[in-house]
């Protein structure tokens, strides 16, 4: 990237400084294209020498002496934004000057520059105004993009289902404790929980309107999601009576509350649920977002690819998800334009997948303890 900027960033008006405590340590691409080389003071004097060439001058060790090649060496003096002996004693008059221009400056200042940290606390990310705007208006916060480092929102209605894969399920479960601390706080949708194997999210049993967690109450949870779909139905037709067939769908669902299903680990439910479940569930997740009903599936994309039957099949056509882990690793979320030599991404670092096109996003580190989600309930 430093090479590219170096060799083309000037005809785009993008200009590049750069340091290093020697030449060397510069790759050659990135040598090659930075036409003018500064030399300060070094130890070895052959150093300054390889920079610009032979010469005659000696650079004295003081703080912002040094040569730059003009048409011949030429020895400079910079000037020190501050007075100060040594390097450290200047450093820490720049850091007091600037917290007094800071304290005297009673003016709006410049938005900082956006940088995503290594690790975004979910108790600081939504206190930030733009998220709390998101969970005003019913949406489901829980990442940052690269860009602009500005929330993002669970597309879940927009995009009707959405997929979490990783390669390694604790990823999963993270991506899903930073959700349920989300949807803790939303007043706006109802939610329903299928758990995992080792009932990870048994905890948040209260934090839900559904919960299941081995056979028997899986069936009944899809009984009820079943329930919930028919009444609705019967809803909107009531509704289109009424008006003469003037109400849409749209408008329709703008009326009711979204019902927002994560099933945690789909291998689970497949082995767990009764057949005659299995393929009432499968027609929900195809069908349930005509009536408000929407799911956040998680799985190893490993084991979903190995799996055939009705619901892994419909959930395999899906096209909108969050992917933790290299694109070139699965082959379920669909991405026009696959990277080349990918590297492995950082911890909370994703992909957010929609109709092909990938976004690389930072998602929220979820809340440590229970009680921490149950103080926003």
């Amino acid at each position: 990237m430093a090479a590219q900027i170096a060799r083309e960033g000037v005809s785009v008006g993008i200009h590049m400084a750069i340091s290093a405590g020697r030449q060397s340590v510069l790759r050659a691409p990135v040598l090659a294209n930075i036409k003018h080389q500064i030399s300060l003071f070094m130890i070895d004097g052959m150093e300054s020498r390889n920079i610009v060439g032979r010469t005659d001058l000696q650079i004295e060790e003081v703080p912002g002496r040094g040569l730059v090649k003009l048409e011949q060496p030429t020895l400079f003096q910079t000037a020190l934004p501050v007075e100060g002996d040594d390097t450290l004693s200047i450093i820490n008059r720049i850091q007091e000057e600037s917290k007094e221009m800071r304290n005297a400056w009673h003016g709006e200042l410049p938005l900082p520059i956006p940088m995503v940290p290594d690790v975004i606390e979910f108790t600081s990310f939504i206190e930030k105004q733009e998220t709390k705007a998101i969970v005003n208006n019913g949406g489901i916060p829980f990442a940052v993009d690269f860009e602009n480092v500005e929330p993002m929102e669970l597309s879940v209605i927009e995009d009707q289902n959405t997929l979490i894969l990783s390669d390694r399920m604790d990823a999963v479960e993270q991506t899903y404790l930073t959700l349920i601390s989300s949807i803790s706080i939303n007043q706006h949708i109802d939610v329903g929980l299928i758990d995992n194997v080792s009932s990870r999210f048994r905890v948040y049993k209260e934090n839900v309107n559904l919960y299941a967690d081995h056979a028997e109450t899986m069936d009944v949870f899809v009984e009820r999601l079943q329930q919930l779909f028919e009444t609705r139905e019967d809803a909107f037709r009531q509704v289109q009576t009424a008006t003469n067939g003037r109400a849409t769908r749209n408008d329709f669902l703008k009326e009711i509350r979204p019902m927002i299903v994560f099933i945690t680990d789909v291998s689970f439910i497949i082995e767990s649920m009764s057949f005659t479940s299995q393929s009432m569930l499968a027609n929900l997740i195809d069908t349930g977002a005509r009536t408000g009903i929407y799911f956040v599936i998680g799985a190893v994309h490993g084991a979903l690819e190995r799996q055939y039957d009705d619901i892994a099949t419909t959930v395999k056509k899906q096209k909108a998800g969050i992917l933790i882990g290299r694109i070139t690793d699965q082959s379920i979320l669909e991405v026009l334009s696959r990277p080349y030599k990918e590297q492995n991404l950082l911890p909370y670092e994703a992909y957010y997948i929609r109709q092909g096109k990938a976004e690389k996003i930072k998602i929220a580190a979820p809340y440590v303890n229970r009680e921490e989600v149950n103080v926003h309930v």
